[in-house]
């Protein structure tokens, strides 16, 4: 794209959106902006480190008050949070039914019936599901995001729109449904810190939505023996590994052991007592092999002895429940792992799963966000 047009392209900014998110030094802050055309452009920014911020102070934090106004100054954005799951509740969840004429084309008015039947009972559900793990009073929980991600009729795609029907008919219906609970309070002190021409478009479960792009991935693309088949994503991140299902109705978050990124770097650390800046160094530069064969038989050694416990984690947790198909999401060291023969095959190219999302973007990144 020429600067020019880029120059003209921006006054048709689609969408400008602000990534807010949380780890363990503080909160992190990253923009995309959206031009639209034929072929759509993104621009992402590096990520902004806030520290000692957190899900619970954050409102108190002047910094990221100041950041709130200042970014995308002076035109409006929207803002999309991700929380870890003592704050918020993220899942996708299937729902459907056998038609009892399936000849007959589908209707707006037969999919709101399902709904009003259903959609309901499902909230309910999964509120008191959440009130119970997490020990909240039903009052402090609220429903931020009730989404429909997709409509399937047997094999055939409904258009998100429901406009002209026709010829869609068949026997089995299904329906997707993206929903998110946030504690009351956090939802309330983001409301009263944003300023008035950010929107605070959605929250997140920290890392449930790549395991719900998956799944919408397989449900898009239709292949019969993928798109039911339960799975696992083991998300590799600092200091423990998060794991998350598909179980066949719904994804979300399953469970969680401890191997970490820290882990590798903690051995090197006793080994060599070399800084985290430093060990980082030294995985940027097995990932490109520019290192001499003897150097790099001897940190493989190292490396590989805490990565087969990373995979005996993993063998051990897929035994347990039973699902034979699983992904590798992994994090910092992704581009390192696609040269462990065990893991590479597994992990997941999130590239991949912007393909079968053709619209509307926006959808795509509260599906896809880390």
């Amino acid at each position: 794209m020429s600067l020019l047009k880029l120059i003209s392209s921006v006054k048709k900014v689609k969408t400008r959106v602000l990534f807010v998110s949380f780890n363990e030094e503080g909160m992190s802050l990253e923009k995309i902006v959206y031009l639209p055309g034929k072929s759509s452009v993104r621009f992402p920014s590096s990520p902004r480190l806030i520290k000692e911020v957190t899900e619970k102070n954050f409102r108190n934090s002047r910094k990221f008050k100041i950041c709130l106004k200042l970014v995308f100054f002076p035109f409006p954005y929207k803002i999309v949070v991700s929380l870890s799951r003592s704050h918020c509740q993220s899942r996708c969840s299937l729902l459907g039914y056998k038609r009892e004429s399936p000849k007959k084309s589908l209707t707006i008015e037969e999919i709101n019936s399902f709904l009003l039947q259903n959609l309901w009972k499902l909230i309910e559900t999964q509120k008191k599901e959440l009130v119970r793990k997490k020990e909240f009073e039903e009052i402090d929980v609220l429903l931020v995001d009730n989404t429909v991600c997709g409509i399937k009729i047997d094999k055939k795609l409904v258009p998100q729109n429901l406009q002209d029907l026709s010829g869609f008919s068949g026997k089995i219906f299904k329906i997707n449904i993206a929903q998110t609970f946030v504690q009351r309070l956090i939802f309330a002190d983001f409301i009263k810190t944003i300023p008035k021409r950010a929107k605070l478009t959605a929250f997140a479960e920290e890392g449930v939505n790549l395991a719900t792009a998956l799944y919408l991935k397989r449900f898009f693309e239709g292949k019969k023996y993928e798109e039911d088949a339960p799975f696992l994503i083991f998300a590799l991140k600092e200091r423990e590994t998060e794991v998350f299902v598909f179980n066949g109705q719904c994804v979300h978050s399953y469970d969680r052991f401890r191997f970490g990124f820290r882990n590798l770097y903690q051995t090197f650390n006793n080994l060599l007592g070399v800084d985290l800046t430093v060990f980082e160094g030294i995985i940027k530069v097995l990932e490109t092999d520019q290192v001499s064969l003897k150097t790099k038989k001897y940190f493989l050694e190292v490396i590989n002895k805490e990565l087969k416990n990373f995979y005996n984690g993993i063998i051990s947790l897929r035994k347990n429940c039973r699902i034979s198909n699983f992904y590798v999401d992994g994090g910092k060291l992704d581009g390192f792992l696609r040269k462990y023969d065990k893991i590479a095959p597994l992990l997941i190219i999130r590239e991949d799963l912007f393909l079968p999302f053709k619209e509307p973007l926006e959808k795509v990144w509260l599906i896809i966000w880390q």
